[in-house]
């Protein structure tokens, strides 16, 4: 998978897929909460393929990784309702992203905006209620005028329209962090 094998990856991911949702379903308590990390974690794992021979235990590496994505997006979560418990402060640390990380991030933010904009409307209107203003599904679901199993279906199909167009543009991610050298 270090070359880029996709055929590697896909077996790396259908193998940890399921525990590491498990870990984050657990801890987070939210089945879509839980989908992100699951695909943030896995494209991480393929942006950083090339230094996977430098780890000795992967399992480790892997659900070390997952916890850390985790807390950063209960950080975050808490951050926006202003209400930051100490121990989960205690817990993150202070770790922050160093150059790579932001640059991945910048990249995959802008692949994730194009992703947005390629959805239905009604999809995309779900989404950024949802996931990008916070609302809950029943807020949602009224000012979309629509009932909460139509919100809710929206939501699924946008999260699956969003995971297929950037995984099916991965590469151009790759090959936008490879033409800009790391400093």
């Amino acid at each position: 998978m270090a070359d880029g094998n996709q055929e590697a990856f896909r077996q790396l991911f259908h193998r940890y897929r399921h525990k590491v949702y498990a870990v984050a379903l657990d801890t987070t308590g939210s089945p879509v909460m839980a989908e992100d990390v699951l695909q943030d974690i896995f494209l991480k794992i393929w942006l950083h393929r090339a230094r996977l021979n430098q780890i000795t235990h992967f399992k480790a590496y892997l659900f070390t990784a997952t916890r850390n994505h985790i807390i950063n997006l209960l950080k975050k979560e808490q951050r926006q309702s202003n209400a930051l418990p100490e121990q989960l402060e205690l817990a993150a640390g202070a770790s922050e992203y160093d150059g790579e990380i932001y640059l991945m991030e910048k990249e995959y933010g802008a692949l994730l905006q194009q992703a947005i904009s390629r959805l239905p409307q009604r999809q995309a209107e779900a989404y950024r209620l949802i996931r990008l203003a916070g609302l809950k599904r029943e807020v949602a679901a009224q000012q979309m005028g629509v009932s909460e199993d139509t919100t809710k279906s929206h939501l699924t199909q946008a999260l699956r329209n969003i995971r297929a167009f950037c995984m099916a543009h991965l590469d151009c991610i790759i090959f936008l962090l490879l033409a800009h050298p790391f400093v």
